[in-house]
């Protein structure tokens, strides 16, 4: 018999909550972008944004504050993505977050996530996402555009 996976996947009620993003680097700013597509509130954290934060924030979809975050801003949310480029300071806000019960993902450590950010395909109102167990980001990509092919072939197919 294999080992039991860890993490359960689940389809949060995403309207009304509201979701932190500490850090808007390559991977925050892919994470943000997938966020913005559902219906969190979504704040974003961080002394630098790219150009597709910048026009998020422009459009509306989410709220940008060009600074360096502090513990206290995880205060009140429903969910934390940290995603800087600093083990330790991430570290420091899975801390917090812990301490404040509020569930949070740590780009840089899958030891220190409580879920796992997956790859997503959404197609109309059909959302799947796919994960590796934070182990094979690869894998979990070339799973994600398959799926992602099959699911359009099949809507094409019916139109």
């Amino acid at each position: 018999m294999t080992e039991k996976p860890g993490y359960f996947p689940a389809f949060l009620k995403t309207e009304g909550k509201r979701v932190l993003v500490i850090g808007a680097g390559t991977i925050g700013s892919r994470r943000i972008a997938a966020l913005a597509q559902f219906r969190w509130q979504v704040d974003v954290i961080a002394p630098t944004a790219d150009d597709k934060v910048i026009a998020l924030q422009r459009d509306g979809q989410i709220r940008y504050s060009p600074r360096k975050a502090e513990l206290s801003d995880i205060s009140g949310y429903d969910m934390v993505l940290v995603c800087t480029d600093s083990k330790e300071l991430n570290h420091s806000f899975v801390l917090a977050c812990r301490h404040e019960g509020i569930p949070v993902n740590d780009c840089s450590s899958q030891q220190d996530c409580d879920f796992f950010f997956p790859g997503l395909v959404i197609l109309y109102s059909l959302v799947v996402g796919v994960t590796a167990g934070g182990c094979d980001h690869r894998k979990a990509r070339r799973i994600r555009e398959r799926i992602e092919e099959i699911l359009e072939e099949e809507i094409n197919s019916h139109e």
